[in-house]
């Protein structure tokens, strides 16, 4: 298990230069990227990146909500609730109530499967990881991860093979993503 907290984490400007990104963690397979993990701040409407061959889950973990225009349709972004869109679909983002923090997986989905749930607390549970890498990314509230180990708000574990039993107190809210690579 690999914990990554938030206070470590190096901020960076957006492709598009319109925000500031923090990368988490990410997998490269065979040179090109697997998956990728990041949080971002969100202070203007505006477009988003294209990231052409990558499914994107955007989950907003503080502030308002957002709503993304696209070609086809409108998706709605509010706090705690995965939304799901191509990488390459031209996205036009409009904040609803200011500015927020977003969390990102952004994976190739030939090569990669993903599930994305959010966990309110109280709750525990445990996933044997058997060839799955588990992300568990702390939204409120603190987290506790098998014995001692504890995420607070903003930092993020990675679980690779081992089962990983996570505890969760009223209140708390855990963002739990789980990565399989197709065969």
């Amino acid at each position: 298990m690999r914990i990554i907290r938030h206070s470590g984490l190096v901020e960076t400007r957006w492709k598009n230069g319109r925000g500031i990104t923090r990368d988490i963690a990410f997998e490269m397979l065979e040179g090109s990227l697997l998956w990728r993990l990041s949080m971002a701040d969100v202070a203007v409407d505006g477009p988003f990146s294209s990231f052409p061959g990558l499914t994107r889950v955007l989950t907003v973990i503080r502030g308002g909500g957002l709503i993304l225009h696209g070609p086809d349709r409108d998706l709605r972004g509010d706090y705690a609730k995965p939304v799901v869109f191509d990488g390459v679909t031209a996205i036009d983002a409009e904040l609803t109530e200011g500015p927020l923090r977003d969390f990102n997986l952004m994976y190739d989905t030939v090569r990669c499967e993903a599930d994305v749930c959010v966990v309110h607390g109280p709750a525990e549970t445990s996933a044997d990881a058997g060839g799955q890498t588990f992300v568990h990314h702390c939204i409120a509230g603190k987290a506790k991860l098998g014995g001692a180990d504890r995420l607070e708000a903003g930092d993020t574990a990675i679980v690779t093979g081992t089962p990983v039993r996570l505890t969760l107190d009223p209140g708390d809210i855990v963002l739990s993503v789980g990565l399989r690579i197709r065969a």
